[in-house]
């Protein structure tokens, strides 16, 4: 049964339901089912927007098993992707080799499911602080605009998160840019989270920058996704972590530039129209040479974060400090780069160690 589905293929009813987890942790499937009889698996693991589907045969009393159908599938989990198992068919010793051809309908209902309801993808994760900006900028940041790094107990990664700010001016402009060298064409994924804290305007929030050229080496112009001009992805709420779903959302351009296949006009503050897909059709020749977040000018008293900006499976968390863990991390003078859940600094190695092996008392 799977959303109120069962599935069948070649007699075999499908026992199992949807089951998804961080690894794919075989053992709290088979608990599940409470079986000892070696089944089949179905395994769909998601690599960046894309689904692998592949088979286990697993033998869950004893807990072994062994995959096949996906590169990479060794020790209980598919390398460089999240994994779900989506269904077990109930075999005998006899059947193992079942064809692929007989599961091709319930792998085929399966993934089309699962494009539904699935979550965006785990993105690799580069933790960016004041001492390790990681390549980041404050870029075109102006009198007035502020960024830095702030505790933040409930950002959706860490301890905190990037806070940009504006005076009463209407000159005030807080930006925080990465560089990038990527083909318009071969970006699929832009994403990112806004906290709204305070601001005279309700929609209020850090915009989405993409710098691009559109025609490759030329006609540079800024994408600009602003949440409150994307109203299908929902409304700004003060004080809540929200994340936003860039790629799938509107932009409008801070320049006017003629493609090959079409103009883009510009529209400095919206209203925002374009779409990923439209962007890369008129200028198939476009290159993305940064992203980032952004106050603009004209938009004075702004108190807002960011957090987990995400470019194309890279998201990068913005953190005052790096919080230690592990005694190794403060070996070899690590414990000069991390501090204490509160943020405080260690005196020495040993004081560092000394915090990890109290269970976090200083």
């Amino acid at each position: 049964m799977i959303g109120g589905m069962t599935v069948r293929a070649g007699g075999s009813r499908l026992l199992g339901r949807v089951w998804h987890d961080w690894p794919c942790w075989w053992g709290d499937f088979c608990a599940m089912l409470r079986r000892s009889e070696p089944r089949q698996l179905i395994v769909v693991a998601q690599r960046g927007r894309g689904f692998a589907v592949g088979t286990a045969l697993a033998r869950c009393g004893k807990g072994a098993w062994r995959g096949k159908g996906l590169p990479g599938m060794s020790g209980g989990t598919p390398s460089g992707g999240g994994c779900w198992v989506v269904g077990v068919i109930g075999v005998k010793k006899k059947e193992r080799g079942m064809r692929t051809r007989r599961m091709a309908p319930i792998v085929f209902a399966l993934v089309a499911m699962l494009v539904a309801i699935m979550p965006v993808a785990a993105a690799t994760t580069v933790v960016v602080t004041p001492a390790n900006t990681q390549g980041w900028s404050t870029a075109d940041t102006r009198t007035g605009g502020a960024v830095s790094f702030v505790a933040d107990a409930m950002a959706p990664s860490g301890v905190g998160a990037l806070r940009l700010t504006t005076n009463a001016t209407t000159g005030a402009k807080a930006q925080y840019l990465h560089a990038a060298n990527t083909p318009l064409a071969a970006v699929t994924e832009l994403s990112y989270y806004t906290k709204q804290v305070s601001a005279p305007f309700p929609g209020a929030a850090a915009s989405y920058q993409l710098p691009v050229l559109l025609n490759g080496t030329a006609g540079f112009t800024t994408l600009v996704f602003e949440p409150y001009q994307n109203p299908l992805r929902g409304p700004v709420v003060t004080n809540t972590w929200q994340q936003w779903d860039v790629d799938a959302g509107l932009f409008w351009s801070s320049e006017t530039i003629v493609c090959s296949n079409g103009t883009i006009t510009r529209a400095r503050g919206g209203p925002a129209t374009y779409t990923l897909a439209a962007l890369k059709a008129a200028c198939p020749n476009a290159v993305a040479v940064g992203f980032g977040v952004n106050i603009g000018s004209y938009n004075p008293s702004y108190d807002v974060r960011a957090d987990l900006v995400s470019f194309n499976g890279m998201a990068y968390d913005f953190e005052p400090y790096i919080v230690v863990t592990d005694k190794d991390d403060c070996k070899n003078g690590g414990w000069q780069n991390v501090t204490t859940a509160s943020g405080q600094p260690f005196t020495n190695q040993g004081d560092c160690v000394s915090y990890v092996a109290t269970g976090g008392k200083k």
